[in-house]
């Protein structure tokens, strides 16, 4: 499992995604590295090396800003209409589905929720 994470962090990274280790906290969802400065640059492939030798993330996280973050609980039934959306990274699991779209130029305040 962890190192089916990292590919994926990997290939989110090699698509220009900020991609952070998380994983801490009470909530176990807590990034386990200061990230702010990624909101503004890609981590670096070597420390993205690191963080996955040091810290063994349990999650990856993506850093949002500059792109936006379509949430879904497959429990509810809600989600994207069929067709219609652009090729993106998307995450799936068994409670929850999520499509990544970068925003052309702009950035947004985010907040976590």
């Amino acid at each position: 499992m962890e190192a089916e994470l990292y590919c994926t962090a990997w290939e989110l990274h090699e698509l220009g995604y900020s991609v952070i280790p998380s994983g801490g906290g009470d909530s176990g969802k807590h990034p386990l590295i200061p990230w702010t400065e990624y909101q503004s640059r890609q981590p670096t492939d070597e420390e993205m090396h690191t963080w996955q030798d040091e810290h063994r993330p349990t999650l990856w996280g993506v850093v949002t800003g500059a792109i936006v973050v379509f949430d879904w609980d497959r429990e509810r039934g809600g989600g994207p209409v069929s067709g219609g959306w652009p090729q993106a990274p998307r995450e799936n699991t068994k409670r929850r589905r999520s499509l990544l779209l970068p925003l052309s130029g702009a950035t947004r305040q985010t907040r976590a929720g």
